[in-house]
């Protein structure tokens, strides 16, 4: 907290004598959003530890004078966290004012930035979304149904929210999960409440580590980890709950991302690419990637490129960031579209960015049914001049999303391996052999 304001106040400096001194063809607007920029890349990891701090902070229990902070701000007849929610109403608010005035040029970034806090507030707060009644003895099903009953957009988002909300519940009874979704039969929702269910998992089993830890201690929280998802999840669902921690891993502990891989390459191999999946989509939601400015999926790619310690973990980790690319963007196709030419190169040298694309949206078709807002994104097509963007949108994104639907998902869904989407498989050629068999079939029993 110490470092972060000199570190800011170091290059605010630099970038202000920069500005001063800038072409003067630039209007001042110009120049000030280059020099804004500069110093966010700047400070850009500094910030990202510093919120992730925070978040895991506020995720506890409030200490004594946050407590009565919080009863001295919080009506009676609220609870903190929904005080938090009706903060995220107010920023969406003061996002769609700032996106209504913005210019043609700047406007999709701050759709972007009220997608994130629309899909992340939704999942979050899934019990203020809800209403909730903490006291009211309703059960899983009776809940789905509330969150699927909301519009297509906000019932993916709530019925992941309703995963770790469920689990969460769980744990504050005192007792780790037991076979929380293993007897479950819903017909949708289940990709989605497992990996809520698994992000409140790896959130538990990662927040006394830190990145002095011994060996030891990282290997058995993975060991308590993996004895969870297998206890609790349903056939076919562990790796959504295993993928989960990836995510966790790399939004609230990086710097436990390279402890976690070592451990895991000796004792878990066979989990590695659905953790750095996990670690790709984590990568989307950091702090610093929130700048609506900039292109935080940008960013985002150039961190995972410099992160991945092999090519099994940059195919893994690029498929991934695909999923919250598309999915959190996917009522825009417009946003993923200019993604994907601007990084034409770099996604047409692999099959891992198409591989992502294809497997979110079976994703989504799995969670909805097929919803007008997956109808709309496979059918988009690039209304651009430009023949290079034309082919990029038809080979990373709607080619792929069609293969994904009609040669993948339904043998998948049929053999009960629709888990196997969390990590990087390739496109070509078509047929069951190349997913093998369920992780859960090769990971040794543990004691949660």
């Amino acid at each position: 907290m110490f470092r972060l304001p000199w570190t800011m106040s170091q290059v605010g400096m630099e970038q202000l004598v920069g500005l001063l001194s800038a072409d003067e063809e630039k209007g001042l607007s110009d120049r000030a959003s280059e020099a804004f920029e500069a110093w966010t890349r700047a400070t850009a990891d500094e910030l990202d530890h510093l919120v992730a701090a925070a978040i895991k902070a506020g995720d506890g229990k409030p200490g004594e004078l946050s407590a009565q902070i919080l009863e001295f701000l919080t009506p009676a007849d609220s609870t903190p966290g929904r005080a938090v929610k009706k903060g995220f109403d107010l920023a969406q608010q003061a996002v769609e004012s700032l996106q209504a005035a913005a210019s043609e040029d700047d406007r999709p970034a701050w759709v972007e930035f009220s997608n994130k806090l629309e899909s992340f507030a939704t999942f979050r707060y899934v019990d203020d979304v809800l209403g909730l009644d903490p006291a009211a003895d309703l059960s899983l099903h009776e809940l789905v149904n509330q969150a699927q009953a909301l519009e297509p957009y906000r019932a993916v988002w709530a019925t992941e929210g309703l995963g770790y909300y469920w689990t969460e519940r769980t744990w504050d009874q005192g007792e780790p999960p037991s076979q929380l979704f293993a007897g479950e039969t819903a017909d949708k929702g289940m990709l989605a409440l497992h990996a809520g269910m698994g992000l409140s998992m790896a959130r538990r089993c990662l927040q006394d580590l830190d990145a002095g830890c011994a060996a030891t201690e990282v290997q058995q929280q993975l060991h308590r980890f993996v004895a969870l998802c297998r206890d609790n999840s349903q056939e076919g669902y562990t790796e959504v709950a295993l993928e989960a921690l990836g995510l966790i891993a790399r939004s609230l502990h990086p710097d436990l991302v390279e402890p976690i891989d070592q451990q895991l390459s000796s004792i878990y191999p066979e989990i590695l690419p659905y953790f750095w999946h996990g670690v790709g989509r984590g990568s989307y939601f950091l702090p610093f990637n929130l700048v609506p400015r900039l292109s935080s999926a940008s960013r985002a790619l150039e961190v995972l490129r410099r992160e991945a310690p092999n090519e099994e973990a940059w195919s893994n980790a690029l498929s991934g960031l695909a999923w919250p690319i598309i999915l959190v963007n996917i009522r825009h196709p417009q946003i993923v579209e200019a993604f994907v030419a601007q990084h034409g190169d770099q996604l047409a040298a692999t099959d891992a960015f198409a591989s992502g694309a294809g497997s979110s949206i079976a994703t989504w078709f799995d969670s909805t049914g097929g919803d007008p807002h997956l109808v709309r994104f496979c059918q988009h097509r690039s209304d651009s001049a430009d023949d290079r963007r034309m082919q990029l949108w038809e080979s990373q994104v709607r080619e792929p999303c069609r293969k994904a639907l009609k040669d993948y998902y339904p043998d998948l869904k049929k053999n009960h391996l629709l888990g196997n989407l969390f990590r990087y498989f390739s496109l070509d050629p078509p047929g069951m052999s190349k997913f093998g068999d369920p992780v859960l079939s090769t990971v040794p029993h543990a004691t949660p």
